[in-house]
């Protein structure tokens, strides 16, 4: 939890379409996805509590930071039914200020809950060269893999700006 900004998503309301977390201008606006429970369908992919960020099939979420972010951390998962051996129904893409594709992951694990030895995303813009910082991540679940039904979801996200400590 050593970032600027952290949330494990327990103390914002479900449902919600667009959710800004920080003070301007340190701030991370969540979009085209929703803060959901985990008791809403019965899975089970969560970090910490019982609420995340997730998206359906086929969907796209948006994390936008107002200053770039110098450091990015957060699980990521896919709901365990959907996932079929060797495709990746989810994705997280995260991009620099001039909008450059610095990292794709795919193969998201199926199990995020403590103990699970899933491993946490992490993103550091000098890391991955880019010298502004880190504008924004995508978070995608891909529809052709299970297109009946599917879940991607992330958990326990935290950030600091550009030019923070930490």
């Amino acid at each position: 939890r050593n970032n600027t900004v952290w949330t494990t998503f327990e103390d914002l309301p479900p449902g919600e379409a667009v959710v800004t977390l920080g003070t301007s201008p340190i701030t991370a606006t969540f979009s085209n996805a929703f803060v959901a429970t985990t008791i809403d369908i019965g899975i089970t992919q969560y970090r910490s509590g019982s609420f995340h960020w997730k998206m359906f099939n086929g969907g796209t979420g948006t994390i936008t930071f107002e200053t770039p972010a110098a450091k990015v951390q957060f699980y990521a998962a896919v709901e365990a039914r959907t996932a079929i051996e060797g495709e990746s129904d989810g994705t997280v893409q995260v991009f620099d200020t001039e909008d450059n594709l610095l990292r794709t992951i795919e193969n998201l694990p199926p199990d995020i809950q403590p103990g699970s030895f899933a491993p946490q995303v992490k993103f550091v813009a000098s890391e991955l060269g880019a010298v502004g910082g880190i504008a924004r991540i995508t978070l995608a679940d891909d529809v052709n893999v299970n297109p009946n039904f599917s879940v991607t979801v992330i958990d326990d996200f935290g950030f600091t700006p550009i030019g923070a400590p930490g």
